[in-house]
């Protein structure tokens, strides 16, 4: 007797699902992968407006209103943006506006970057302070986007006092292209790059602090253990990093503090598993 049930057979059942993706993904297992792990927000919380095809007086306006919010850890002028950004009306009118920037992702990790015809390009939100105490480079989690993370980001960056800049990856809110695990971790490393470029940050092992939330706590992780960093903050890790930090850590409360371990460079690390209160310090080191 073959089973009729809806969780082995039926037009809607599960299994039929998985083939069918795998059909669309053309047979291609990391595809599936992506598609199983990655969900970006449909439709995205905002858009993105690019000012630069647009009207040349609407274009110098925006100019100057985002160049007051460049970040004032710049020692030379920072790199105009030629985006606004405007919110789903879920999200509602905003007080504070981020400066956009879309920039053309890395598709290799060498130094010397080879020219594409046509790079996926990804979103980049910075919202600055004028003295700010570090620079918080924030990878979100899944089934967000730079627009649902506004509020919080705004008050981070005030409450802290830290320069907050948050991308979105491949696939996410205006960035192109398909997301995926090697993808998010170009994605960091193309804001890594350009904040150094731009001179946002001048010293990453003083200056910049790393916050990875839930998938974000991926490509958080493998930029710490490629470039010196003063910090790096998980919230809610999924597993393979909580298995990756449980050899050298032990947790003592819902916040845990860790000195390095040896697979990351010298900085302090915070994991914790709920959104965290502002701590003063950790073994007398301030974070905030």
């Amino acid at each position: 007797m073959s089973c009729c049930c809806c969780c082995c057979g039926g037009k809607d059942g599960p299994v039929n699902a998985l083939l069918r993706l795998y059909c669309r993904s053309r047979c291609n297992g990391k595809l599936v992968a992506a598609a199983l792990s990655f969900h970006p927000p449909n439709p995205p919380f905002y858009q993105l407006i690019n000012h630069s095809t647009t009207d040349p007086s609407t274009s110098s306006t925006e100019t100057q209103s985002n160049s007051k919010n460049e970040p004032p850890t710049s020692t030379t002028s920072i790199q105009h943006s030629h985006h606004s950004i405007v919110f789903d009306e879920c999200i509602g009118m905003a007080d504070v506006l981020p400066t956009m920037y879309q920039l053309p992702c890395l598709s290799t990790f060498s130094k010397t970057q080879s020219k594409t015809k046509n790079p996926t390009k990804m979103t980049v939100a910075i919202y600055a302070r004028p003295q700010p105490k570090y620079v918080l480079l924030y990878s979100h989690g899944n089934a967000t986007d730079i627009g649902a993370m506004h509020a919080h980001l705004v008050s981070l960056s005030a409450v802290c006092n830290l320069t907050v800049v948050c991308y979105d990856y491949n696939g996410y809110g205006a960035s192109t292209g398909i997301p995926s695990e090697k993808s998010s971790y170009l994605n960091i490393e193309t804001v890594y790059r350009f904040l150094l470029e731009q001179n946002i940050v001048t010293n990453p092992a003083d200056e910049l602090i790393l916050y990875g939330e839930s998938i974000g706590s991926g490509p958080a992780v493998w930029l710490s253990t490629k470039r010196s960093v003063a910090g790096l903050i998980l919230q809610g890790k999924y597993l393979s990093e909580g298995e990756r930090a449980s050899r050298i850590w032990k947790s003592t409360s819902r916040l845990t503090f860790i000195l390095p371990p040896p697979f990351l460079q010298t900085c302090y690390i915070v994991i914790c598993h709920v959104s965290p209160s502002i701590s003063k310090n950790t073994q007398n080191k301030s974070f905030f």
